[in-house]
Order: structure tokens, then sequence, then C-alpha cells
């Protein structure tokens, strides 16, 4: 029975995701386990980690072989990490015995300058700098002009920030635990916190777009993508996510809630309407083929896209290892599909590996 390994840095990151997508593994054939890049042994190439127990539902600690299929939910917060942990995952992908589902993105910088390159996804992108000191920040404040710190490496929203420099004060906003902090600076001070911000932390900045919908509240709208059992990308659906008044985030973690596609987008009128459905499809039918072109083979994709309150549509991220709460919240129906999918996918791969092998 092949093995399927799902690679996490922390033990108890997406428990409840992981033990429902191992429960489905057994159906398709797969002994399934989970594991850290650092619990590999680089003598024995022997793992420790978890193996899930069909019988029992529960996952039993042991020791194993790196699985044949591996599924990367690595989830990097900082430079640190990446230095300690990517080197490992580069090893696995550079191995020929190994199936990666799918190979991913290094940060947001490399991901919006592949992105950048395209004519027909360029003119959707907000203007983006990686912030290498003050002086990239500078004309923010000289000008008065509101803009968005970003983390180049990042997930739920964690570490965004909007600063809105005025005259007297800088205002700075970001959201912890669900929660909006908010405090005034000036602007000596507000210099003085970015300084020791970029020291610790790698940060991209954007022009502030005020994404928010009729009733004055964060909204975007996310997309999800996989590909079938047949290699193809399959939109599996999409949802419109709306934060709290106040506050600039829609993110679920940032105490956002999920409406459908239809129901956020009723109270735009219907002849718009039809037009930003169109051009969100177009940007979705073109995404796939541009970042594979670079990041060779992928798996998945949540797509993130906003629309400012002069109707101006924006891609805002792209995104390899996207979460399924939001989908879910609209379409529990697509529960057995989004969970089954690694496991179909996996079989594609497993199955084109062995037909190449017999063509050698």
């Amino acid at each position: 029975m092949p093995s399927f390994g799902i690679i996490q840095l922390n033990e108890v990151a997406e428990y409840e995701y992981l033990t429902e997508l191992a429960k489905q593994a057994h159906e398709f054939g797969f002994e399934c386990y989970r594991f850290t890049p650092k619990n590999i042994d680089p003598i024995s190439q022997i793992v420790t980690g978890y193996k899930f127990i069909h019988s029992e539902k529960e996952w039993v600690q042991v020791q194993f072989d790196i699985p044949t299929i591996l599924y990367d939910r690595c989830f990097y917060t900082n430079e640190k990490e990446v230095k300690e942990y990517s080197p490992i995952i580069h090893w696995l992908k550079s191995r020929k015995d190994l199936i990666f589902l799918s190979h991913g993105f290094p940060n947001k910088w490399d991901v919006y300058q592949c992105l950048k390159l395209s004519p027909s996804l360029s003119p959707y992108l907000p203007e983006t700098k990686k912030v290498l000191s003050f002086d990239d920040i500078r004309p923010y404040f000289l000008n008065n002009e509101s803009f968005l710190m970003k983390p180049l490496f990042s997930s739920q929203g964690r570490g965004i920030y909007v600063i809105e420099p005025s005259k007297d004060s800088v205002s700075i906003k970001t959201v912890k635990q669900g929660n909006l902090i908010h405090k005034i600076l000036s602007f000596h001070q507000a210099k003085k916190w970015i300084i020791q911000l970029i020291k610790k932390y790698s940060y991209l900045i954007q022009p502030y777009l005020s994404l928010n919908n009729h009733d004055s509240r964060p909204f975007d709208i996310r997309v999800f993508l996989q590909k079938d059992e047949n290699g193809n990308w399959i939109e599996r659906g999409k949802c419109v996510r709306i934060g709290p008044i106040g506050s600039f985030l829609s993110n679920i973690s940032a105490g956002g809630e999920i409406n459908s596609f239809e129901d956020g987008l009723s109270k735009i009128r219907q002849e718009y309407r039809r037009f930003i459905e169109q051009e969100i499809n177009e940007i979705v039918r073109s995404i796939p083929t541009i970042v594979e072109e670079k990041y060779k083979q992928l798996f998945e994709l949540g797509i993130d896209i906003g629309i400012d309150e002069k109707g101006a549509i924006w891609l805002l991220e792209v995104n390899s290892k996207p979460g399924r709460k939001s989908i879910l919240k609209t379409a529990p129906d697509l529960k057995n599909t989004l969970f089954q999918a690694p496991f179909l996918y996996a079989k594609y791969l497993l199955n084109n590996k062995i037909v190449e092998k017999v063509r050698e």
C-alpha cells in the first residue's frame, strides 16, 4: 500500500483538517502519515511522526520511511523558519523517488513578480514594493498617503498593518486574535517603530485600497481551485469574506464572516455584477497556467480578489496552500470532494510515474 505523507511545521497545526483528510486515505489505498521536517533522521532517513490508524480513527506516533507521496502544508511565518526548514523540503523535492502534490510558492514577493510579468494580470495588481529601508516608505509620509505593510511570509492576515500618515500624526492599525488594534503616534515614533519592525521581518508595501462594501465593511472574494483525478484544474467554489465594521481584514481569523458569492454581491447592480463575474473568471482562468510555468507542478490555489469603492477590481493574493473553511462555510456539500481530491490527484501522479518508468 503506497504511503501518503503530510509535512507540517507544527504537529498541532490544521489538526482537524488533517484528521478528516486522513479518514479518506484508506478508501483510496493509502497509508497516511504526518510529520515535521526536523523529525527526519539525516543518517537513517527514518521519520518519527504519526500514522493514522483507520480502524481506530486516530493518530499514533511511530517511526517510518519517508512516504512516497508528500503533501506540503508547511506555513512559514518568518525568515528563521525558512532557513531552518526549507533546505530539508528542497532536498525532498530533489529526490526522484518521491512525489510532491505541489511545489508551492517561495514567498509573496516572488509570486508578485511572477504575476506582474503577465500582461493580462498586471493591470489588476496593486503596486507593490519590497521594503529594504525606511527610504522605501518615506514617500507615503511626505504625501500623507495611506499604505499597507504585509509580511513576506504570513497567512490568515497575520502581521498586516494599515498606516495612515497625516500632517500631525500617524495612525497604525492591525488585527490580533480577531481584535482591531489602533494606535496614534508622532512621525518620529512611527518611523522608529517601522525601522525596528523591518529589522526583524521582511515586509512588502502597497497603497491602501479601500475595499469596502455598501455597509462600509471590508470584503474580498476567495476562489478555490484544485486539480482533479485527471490533472485538470477545477474551480471548486468561490465565496465572499466580509470583515467587521472598522476593520480592514475580511479573514475568518480576523473576525470575518462568509457569504455565498451570489449573496455577497447581491447589492451590486445587475449589469455591473455581470461585468465583475466576467473579469473574475478571466483572472482565475489565466492564473494556473502562468504560475505553473514558473513554479512547476501545483495542486491547489486560493485566489483573493478585491473590489474598491470606485468599482476597480484588484488581484490581492494567490496562495498555493489555501485553507478550506471559507468555501465549506457556503458549500458544506463539497466536503467529501475537497478531502478526497489530494488522494485522487496523488493516484494520478503515481500512475503517471509508473507509465514514465515503463517508457524508460
